[in-house]
């Protein structure tokens, strides 16, 4: 045996980029048939790599006989019931409709691959009863969910009336006290309104006596005035009577005893 068939596995270097490692490429239907006519990989792969998820894309596909298992690769999904669900949110019911029966003439008329259609109806059907059975799933997820947060909310609203009730009461309470006290203190500014009537009355009332007081202090001068001229005429006129009894006496004794 030849030296160079034995020992280790050995790479011959090239100046052409050429490389040890593999480079996978999975191609669709279509591009693999353009593949096949002499087109390019390099072409064929140029503009494919983002792929827009728009319908008319996936009508596009749908139209050349492609399933739902490889189209939702071509598009991007990560699995048949994730473009499922993007069928119902960005398809109407007419337009799956129409796709259904579009499928079912190709069929009869042997346009469409009978394998690829036995692949989609059965990759269909079972996913049609995953999907619902998921959805079933979700749907009983989602009640007992819906459930749980009714509970919740039941039970949020009967705290809130409770509250509600009790936020009332002291509500009214306090209503009750506001117009106690409102009723206090009008009755507390009538008094008030009272009493500077009664202090101005008074005031006016103690001006008026200060004035008597004035009044009669002068007139108690004027009197005390009077009263000491009146004595000292009292004195004078009281030393003329005692002067006249005298002279009154020494007459009578001169008149009956004469010398």
């Amino acid at each position: 045996m030849p030296r160079r068939y034995t020992g280790a596995v050995r790479t011959i270097p090239s100046s052409d980029g050429w490389k040890s490692t593999l480079t996978e490429f999975k191609l669709t239907p279509e591009q693999l048939e353009r593949y096949k006519a002499g087109e390019k990989i390099e072409d064929i792969l140029k503009g494919e790599k983002e792929v827009k998820r728009t319908t008319e894309n996936y009508l596009a596909l749908k139209s050349q006989g492609f399933p739902d298992t490889k189209i939702y690769k071509d598009l991007g999904f990560k699995s048949i019931s994730e473009l499922t669900q993007w069928k119902k949110e960005h398809l109407s019911p007419e337009e799956v409709e129409e796709l259904r029966m579009n499928t079912l003439l190709a069929k009869r008329n042997g346009t469409a691959n009978k394998a690829d259609l036995s692949a989609q109806t059965s990759s269909e059907s079972k996913t049609t009863k995953n999907d619902l059975q998921g959805e079933n799933e979700e749907i009983l997820k989602e009640l007992d969910r819906l459930r749980r947060e009714v509970i919740d909310a039941h039970k949020l609203v009967t705290e809130k009336d409770e509250r509600l009730k009790d936020s009332l009461q002291e509500h009214l309470r306090k209503d009750e006290l506001i117009n106690k006290l409102q009723k206090q203190l009008e009755q507390s500014v009538t008094l008030y309104e009272t009493a500077m009537l009664d202090k101005e009355q008074l005031h006016k009332e103690n001006v008026a006596y200060e004035n008597n007081v004035q009044t009669l202090i002068r007139q108690r001068d004027q009197l005390q005035k009077r009263c000491d001229r009146y004595q000292t005429e009292f004195i004078e006129l009281e030393e003329e009577v005692n002067g006249l009894r005298r002279f009154a006496l020494t007459k009578l004794k001169k008149d009956v005893y004469p010398a």
